[in-house]
């Protein structure tokens, strides 16, 4: 007789066999392999329609770029002027470069990504309040960029081990131990002092610190601001050897609590213009006390309030596109600073005065952040102490972009630093736990011929070559920012009209609009492109605070850069 089963039993069998019929199989697999070869199938069909409507330079699929890569890391395992050993990092790091900005562009063009992701972005916010990589949702609506609470709970020092994100992919995850601020601070000081120029720091205190009860209920009803316990610790041995520092986070707490009005934009990273005004005032203030200066403005300024509505970067980063719905807009009304004749403020290369500064000086000022123009920090602090300001304003990467721009300068024998008594230096205090906190040197060269080539001043020029190197760029979507430049080096370079010489060429072109990719963040090196040149000097005042990746290449420190005013083919 049978024994029959008990249900413990039955259940064990049942969980280590599954029976299914051979037809429902077949069906699953069919499934499952047109659901995977969909995806290709979709975007080859996408790809192939944007080759015959001319916007696709090529009708082989996109994969096939990972080639030129691979043949261009040839090139440098084989090239004879480096050591073996040298030869094959370059070529590693060439085809890993090659790899990550493959994988971008599979993540820019993709049809399903960008048919999927923004809607149910947008769905998961409002219906769960659930964030993404670079957002964290708060309550009542409060939008905070995750890099700004990493610093909050981050381990920072000299050498700390800390957790970040590579620029070229956002979702990428990396623990090492990397250099702290205080080194590459005090250098910096040092290479000034040797000059006479004074270093004034302004570390600008960010919106988790103050609105923290709008992260967590744990901190309702809490009094003062957060901060990470490094700031002290840097701010005390900084100005053990003179390098001040202006702290304005009590200013803000104060202005929280009398004012009240929020100090923070809901939606965007950045602060309202009524704390740039009193941060401006403040550190107006402190430079009037501690630094002689003689020249003033030469021609009055007066200020005119206007209203600007926008999408606040935060709000961008959470639903992937600047489609939103009244919900996620902001109205702000920015003081401007302009001339008698009602012009907008100008920066003056003569001034005495040199600001470096982030997007926390850029809001309000650069008009591609979609906040106004020329209400800015440095037009705030120009008016407030009645004195030209020089200045260099990139929007991302406080900690070292405009260190960068400034050694560029110098490298290329334009004095940047002629007749500075001070330099301040503005970054988000978050920069202390993610930035970039390399060394610089700051050394003058004389000018110098070059063969690279450059339209004359004020005039354009149409050229074909060949991309040689290029820089990386960010995936729309994942930064604060909506445009960015990005740098070609281009080789075998000839003029439209000469065929006797050829050149090579440093070339700035925009990556992303909009959050849109431009035409040339589709190159690639080893590809001929034609495009329209400009002197960089030319366009240098309009372009320059936008967020730009360089290539890590020590010779072309030295090479003057062209602006693509138009990419052709």
């Amino acid at each position: 007789m049978k024994e029959k089963l008990s249900r413990e039993e039955q259940a064990k069998l049942e969980i280590g066999k599954t029976d299914i019929s051979k037809a429902a199989s077949r069906a699953l697999v069919v499934v499952f392999l047109l659901a995977i070869a969909s995806v290709p199938i979709v975007q080859g069909i996408h790809e192939l329609a944007g080759y015959l409507a001319g916007k696709e330079k090529s009708l082989l699929p996109s994969f096939f770029t990972m080639y030129s890569d691979v043949g261009e890391s040839v090139k440098k395992l084989a090239d004879g002027r480096k050591d073996f050993a040298s030869g094959v990092f370059d070529a590693n790091e060439h085809l890993l470069q090659g790899i990550i900005r493959y994988e971008d562009d599979l993540e820019n063009d993709s049809v399903f990504r960008n048919a999927v992701i923004p809607p149910s972005q947008a769905l998961f916010a409002k219906a769960f309040h659930l964030g993404n990589e670079n957002v964290v949702i708060g309550r009542d609506g409060w939008l905070f960029y995750e890099p700004g609470i990493r610093y909050l709970t981050s381990a920072v020092g000299e050498n700390a081990v800390a957790a970040d994100r590579s620029s070229a992919k956002a979702n990428t995850v990396f623990v090492e131990k990397k250099a702290g601020p205080l080194q590459a601070i005090v250098d910096f000081n040092r290479q000034l002092r040797e000059r006479n120029i004074r270093l004034i720091l302004m570390p600008v205190p960010i919106k988790p610190m103050f609105y923290p009860e709008k992260i967590s209920v744990q901190f309702n009803g809490a009094n003062g601001y957060l901060r990470n316990p490094y700031f002290d610790e840097l701010k005390k041995e900084l100005e053990e050897q003179g390098i001040p520092i202006v702290d304005t986070a009590p200013l803000l707490e104060r202005l929280k609590k009398t004012s009240g009005r929020e100090i923070f934009l809901k939606m965007d990273s950045h602060w309202t213009p009524e704390t740039v005004a009193a941060a401006a005032e403040s550190l107006a203030a402190f430079i009037e006390k501690n630094i002689d200066l003689s020249i003033y403005n030469s021609r009055p300024l007066k200020t005119r309030t206007i209203d600007v509505v926008n999408v606040g970067d935060i709000a961008r980063m959470l639903l992937k596109s600047d489609t939103a719905g009244p919900e996620y807009t902001e109205r702000a009304s920015i003081t401007q600073i302009v001339s008698n004749n009602n012009e907008p403020w100008s920066s003056d290369r003569n001034a005495e005065i040199l600001f470096l500064g982030d997007s926390f000086a850029n809001i309000y000022s650069l008009g591609a952040m979609g906040w106004g123009e020329s209400a800015g920090l440095v037009e705030q602090l120009s008016f407030f102490l009645n004195r030209p300001i020089d200045r260099i304003v990139r929007n991302d990467n406080g900690a070292f972009a405009t260190r960068q721009a400034l050694q560029y300068e110098l490298s290329r024998g334009r004095d940047r630093l002629a007749g500075k008594k001070v330099v301040v230096w503005e970054f988000a205090v978050r920069e202390l736990a993610t930035g970039d906190w390399k060394t610089l040197p700051l050394k003058l060269n004389e000018s110098r011929e070059s063969s690279f080539f450059t339209p004359e001043a004020g005039k354009e020029a149409v050229v074909t070559g060949v991309v040689g190197d290029v820089s990386s760029r960010p995936i729309p979507g994942t930064t604060p920012y909506k445009d960015h430049i990005m740098t070609f080096h281009l080789v075998d370079v000839i003029i439209n009209g000469e065929t006797e010489k050829t050149y090579d060429a440093l070339v700035y072109a925009f990556s992303m609009t909009d959050n849109v990719p431009a035409p040339a963040s589709q190159y690639r090196v080893g590809q001929n492109i034609t495009v329209r040149l400009k002197r960089w000097y030319d366009v240098n005042d309009k372009y320059d605070s936008i967020n730009r990746s360089e290539i890590d290449d020590g010779e072309l420190l030295f090479e003057d850069p062209c602006w693509a005013e138009e990419i052709i083919q």
